[in-house]
């Protein structure tokens, strides 16, 4: 009987030293969100790096906080531990890299993220927040053939810092990431051709547009690209500025605040913004109008004028001429 106990004791043993690492007292039971327990085979408890036994991976985990759209903070695990056979270590294999970031300006309220490609990522997710060591909210997750996304609805004046999460979705149930460095940019009160970032605006693409035709003749009713007449000139350096949310049709300076008056932000020169349409007429008011030019920043604009030169020119604006202020959707 004792030699019986002693075969049976060993088999206990040994099948033991061959359970995979949740079997060895790791937290396997999920909460729902009924307040009810289930087994989850999966699950993994927060924090736990150690080395696995001899049959199991090593665990890579990282956990965030997130903040959804109604505010309430969720955390998520990422990082599971799989298991293999005996001697196989595949977490080495599972693991995935941090992304760069880097921000650009594109508007008051809109700033561009790219990152860096990431090898066999499967998405990434974009996170933002207004203090540095607060919580990061989440703003989208997108898949891996993305590598830049434009955060819009943006506070003026605001200065943001963003994280990207690299990911790499194993199965269903097993996820690994990686979470960036931080990157930081402000969002100006009004833009200027002095704003931190400007060169990377939608406005300083408008504008660098129609500069590109100083020069040229200006010739009545003409709308480029060789030669223009005033508001021929603001309708094609819009029309090809590249810039979305910036449709413009052709018309007469008067038939630009007709059909886009909707966009006046007011007739005072320090609202005014680079790319914006600015409007002339004698007494100030909207329905003499006889001027349009695209606001250059620093007191000038850029237009296709007659009189001491004829064509296009940036010089300085009469601002006791000023009718209206039009910013198209896109440079807002």
């Amino acid at each position: 009987m004792k030699k019986i106990a002693a075969v049976l004791l060993t088999a206990v043993m040994c099948t033991v030293s061959m359970m995979p690492y949740e079997a060895y007292g790791a937290d396997t039971t999920a909460v729902g969100s009924d307040g009810t327990t289930n087994e989850n085979p999966d699950a993994v408890s927060a924090g736990t790096e150690e080395a696995a036994e001899e049959g199991t991976a090593d665990i890579s985990k990282i956990s965030v906080t997130e903040t959804d759209d109604t505010g309430i903070e969720n955390t998520e695990d990422r990082g599971v531990s799989t298991s293999g056979d005996k001697g196989t270590d595949v977490a080495a294999e599972s693991m995935i890299e941090e992304t760069e970031v880097k921000t650009y300006l594109k508007s008051t309220t809109k700033i561009n993220v790219k990152w860096t490609e990431v090898e066999d990522a499967t998405g990434y997710t974009i996170y933002k927040s207004k203090d540095e060591d607060g919580t990061y909210t989440k703003v989208k997750t997108v898949g891996d053939s993305k590598n830049s996304y434009l955060c819009t609805g943006l506070s003026k004046g605001t200065r943001y810092y963003f994280k990207v999460e690299s990911r790499k979705k194993i199965s269903s149930t097993k996820l690994y990431t990686a979470m960036s460095d931080t990157a930081t940019r402000k969002t100006p009160s009004r833009l200027t051709r002095n704003s931190t970032g400007y060169s990377t605006t939608y406005a300083a693409k408008a504008v660098k547009k129609g500069v590109s035709k100083v020069g040229k003749p200006y010739v009545y009713g003409a709308s480029g690209p060789n030669s223009f007449d005033c508001s021929g000139f603001v309708y094609w350096t819009l029309k090809n500025c590249g810039v979305d949310d910036v449709s413009i049709s052709r018309k007469s300076s008067q038939g630009i605040y007709n059909k886009y008056k909707k966009y006046n932000v007011g007739k005072t020169l320090s609202k005014a913004q680079p790319g914006d349409i600015i409007l002339f007429s004698k007494n100030k008011k909207t329905s003499n109008i006889y001027h349009a030019s695209i606001y250059y920043g620093n007191s000038k604009h850029v237009h296709a004028t007659t009189g001491s030169y004829d064509g296009v020119e940036i010089d300085s604006l009469p601002t006791s001429q000023i009718a209206a202020i039009i910013r198209m959707p896109g440079f807002k």
